[in-house]
């Protein structure tokens, strides 16, 4: 990151901090809604991308994500802003051939062209990214995929930033294939509820539940997108630029 991105220097040390003074931030292995996330993302890599094929988890956070793609047969990469993370990944995958780099999405190691398929799972928007950074981060991503190479989005926000989200995506130059909704705000709104709680035992056995999460996003899919907090976005890389015809 160079000295004018004050706001992304910022949430790198935060999440360095966070790695630094957390056992795991987030709770991905111990919330039974997350493992669902991140198990929905496995099947989606492994049903579009082509086996052998060179895949980045970008944001790979302490490997749990990434743990999971190890198991298919492609070339997986791992990246994260926070030193601390990757050390935790690389150690929780050490007998594993995936490679490790800390580094910042605004400004990748990799050549242009060096992917087959990126997952961007709870990045752009959950970096807290400004705009002009999220631009640096969606070209980035674009550069180094192959020609009509894939990227899977997901995101955590709320259901009326969704078009605006999968707007963004479309700006910088990718072909929107397909918008998946998770219908998981109804486990959010159940374990707001229990958070004061979350030390007893029978909410850690609740959190840790798949079946009452896969309940919650069945009650969730009867109210439809505004019942999802995660909008999950495929896109394509478009290998040429849309022509804009202003007024004359």
């Amino acid at each position: 990151m160079t000295a004018d991105n004050g706001n992304a220097t910022l949430q790198a040390a935060f999440f360095e901090n966070l790695h630094r003074e957390t056992k795991e931030p987030f709770s991905y292995s111990e919330r039974a809604i997350e493992r669902l996330r991140h198990q929905w993302i496995v099947r989606q890599v492994a049903a579009t991308a082509s086996g052998g094929g060179r895949v980045l988890d970008l944001g790979c956070s302490r490997g749990q994500l990434t743990a999971m793609l190890a198991r298919l047969p492609f070339e997986l990469t791992a990246i994260d802003v926070a030193p601390s993370a990757i050390g935790a990944a690389s150690t929780r995958l050490r007998d594993q051939p995936v490679r490790f780099a800390a580094a910042s999405a605004l400004a990748l190691p990799i050549a242009s062209g060096g992917m087959d398929f990126v997952v961007a799972a709870d990045g752009i928007y959950s970096w807290n990214l400004e705009s002009r950074d999220r631009n640096r981060c969606l070209g980035e991503i674009h550069r180094i995929l192959v020609a009509s190479g894939r990227v899977l989005f997901t995101e955590h926000t709320r259901a009326f930033r969704f078009a605006e989200f999968v707007a963004e995506i479309e700006r910088h130059d990718f072909e929107i294939e397909r918008v998946d909704y998770l219908y998981d705000r109804p486990w959010y709104q159940v374990e707001s509820w229990f958070k004061m709680l979350q030390g007893t035992s029978w909410v850690r056995s609740a959190r840790r539940s798949d079946a009452i999460a896969r309940f919650l996003q069945r009650v969730g899919r009867v109210f439809g997108p505004r019942a999802s907090r995660h909008v999950c976005v495929l896109a394509r890389k478009r290998t040429t630029q849309r022509v804009s015809y202003g007024a004359r």
